[in-house]
């Protein structure tokens, strides 16, 4: 019997989006595993081994993600802005990236969870990067990676929405920052020029990723991820472990 891992939905419109998003990364050549069945209230995937990504294994994640949105970029997502949504043709609509996440850093200020200072700095980085070329998010944190001898699956396809390069990159360190504790500076470079190397040689455009964008988006999801700290296997502040 053929071994499957099954994710359940209450809500038909996540489960049809996973689909989607699921397929729109597979054609873009992301290793993802196989959909065995679908149906609204739960997908059936095929097994797929290994362990969540470890601190050692980011410089190569690090590569695959830099590669994944060179070729995304080059294929499709060459035509879209940050700040509106996007359908690449035959693919499910992308959200914004700019509006979902002014609309979440506006909620958390009124509610008292982050300063003011803190909201205007998020929001200037947001907007300053509108007119970037486009990547894209998909929650790669570090419990949505499999690692498996040289084999590496991405897993999880709830979210996905259009992002700066290297967007996604801060995500998978600050989880891993958050789970496993300080990271070396000579690390977080070495996974930098990691993806920006892979990047521009996959055809994404030239200097995908600056040591300084990576600090904004870093910063950014260290405020996003804060109030996840003592579960979901976050253990650290992001403020106790950022370089």
């Amino acid at each position: 019997m053929r071994e499957t891992f099954t994710k359940e939905y209450r809500d038909p419109t996540r489960s049809r989006a996973a689909v989607s998003h699921h397929r729109w990364l597979r054609d873009m050549g992301a290793p993802v595993p196989a959909l065995l069945a679908a149906s609204p209230d739960e997908l059936v995937f095929g097994h797929v081994g290994g362990e969540h990504c470890r601190v050692a294994d980011l410089p190569v994640v690090a590569e695959l993600l830099g590669r994944l949105h060179a070729v995304a970029f080059e294929r499709q997502l060459h035509e879209a802005r940050l700040d509106g949504s996007f359908r690449p043709p035959g693919a499910p609509w992308l959200d914004s990236f700019v509006r979902p996440r002014l609309e979440w850093l506006d909620r958390r200020r009124r509610e008292g969870s982050i300063s003011t200072g803190q909201h205007d700095t998020a929001v200037a980085a947001i907007a300053e990067a509108s007119d970037r070329p486009a990547a894209v998010y998909k929650d790669c944190n570090v419990r949505n990676v499999l690692v498996d001898g040289t084999d590496i699956t991405l897993v999880d396809f709830d979210d996905l929405t259009l992002a700066p390069f290297g967007y996604d990159l801060a995500k998978l360190l600050v989880s891993a920052a958050m789970t496993y504790g300080p990271l070396t500076h000579s690390l977080y470079t070495r996974v930098l020029d990691s993806y920006r190397r892979s990047g521009e040689s996959a055809g994404g455009p030239e200097s995908t990723c600056s040591w300084s964008d990576l600090g904004d988006w870093m910063e950014i999801h260290g405020l996003f991820t804060a109030r996840y700290v003592g579960r979901n296997g976050y253990r650290y502040p992001w403020p106790e472990v950022r370089p």
